[in-house]
């Protein structure tokens, strides 16, 4: 599904410059993709060079932030990652604000020269506990600009308190629900993935910080035994995950029989 759009933007690239080569095309379109890692942590590594930008690799005034990634859950010292650049490009600051939509902002960073998918800036979060945004701006004349939105806590990840408990199992997603019980030391944003005995996602499930999957003490979250497209599984065994900043901190094994 991709081919044509990378096509397009190969054929834009060229009538833009007749004389560049194939190569050059190609790793035009690679250096300027956006790396969409953060934004698929259960396939992080596996998706190529990431999302295409047409707009940047054809020059355009350019700034994004590929991490952390919106709603992520971070701590200690935080790199701020993306590219900042494009023609007419002169400078970028980087400031970050306290909560959603931030009243007021403060520097963390102010630089001239132009980056391209690395680091931009390192924002110091220590002893803090609460949403904050951070915000990408490129020149002040034409200005481009993008936000991200996150948490920051303390460095002790969170943990379980004994295992997972869940039933009924075996079960028949035709006539429920497996409900998976588990106890967390701290909020934390939680995610709960699913996979075949093959080892392939089939679904996952996000918790957010503070509510019910992600809550500090008792959670109960429920699998209706469907996946990603809403497709009920066939007869099986499948497995779960429950990770939660960047490890696995449970899992399980669930028989489907219908």
């Amino acid at each position: 599904m991709a081919t044509p759009f990378v096509s397009g933007l190969a054929a834009l690239l060229r009538s833009k410059d007749p004389t560049a080569s194939a190569e050059t095309v190609s790793q035009r379109i690679i250096d300027y993709s956006d790396n969409i890692d953060d934004r698929n942590p259960s396939r992080a590594g596996k998706l190529g060079n990431g999302r295409i930008n047409a707009f940047a690799a054809l020059g355009g005034l350019y700034g994004y932030i590929s991490h952390p990634a919106e709603g992520d859950t971070d701590f200690g010292n935080v790199l701020i990652k993306g590219s900042a650049t494009g023609e007419g490009f002169d400078h970028y600051d980087v400031e970050y604000g306290i909560g959603q939509a931030p009243s007021s902002w403060t520097t963390i960073e102010t630089s001239t020269s132009p980056q391209l998918n690395t680091v931009l800036a390192t924002f110091d979060s220590t002893g803090m506990d609460t949403d904050v945004t951070v915000k990408l701006i490129v020149n002040d004349l034409m200005t481009t600009e993008t936000k991200v939105s996150f948490r920051v806590g303390t460095e002790d990840p969170p943990i379980l308190i004994g295992r997972a408990q869940y039933g009924p199992n075996p079960f028949n997603p035709d006539k429920g629900t497996i409900m998976i019980k588990y106890d967390l030391t701290k909020n934390a944003d939680t995610f709960v993935y699913f996979f075949d005995i093959a080892g392939n996602l089939i679904c996952r499930k996000f918790y957010p910080y503070g509510r019910n999957g992600g809550n500090s003490g008792t959670n109960r979250v429920y699998w209706d035994g469907k996946n990603d497209f809403d497709e009920t599984v066939a007869n099986g065994v499948y497995l779960f995950r429950i990770y939660s900043e960047d490890r696995t901190i449970g899992k399980g094994k669930i028989i489907v029989i219908k």
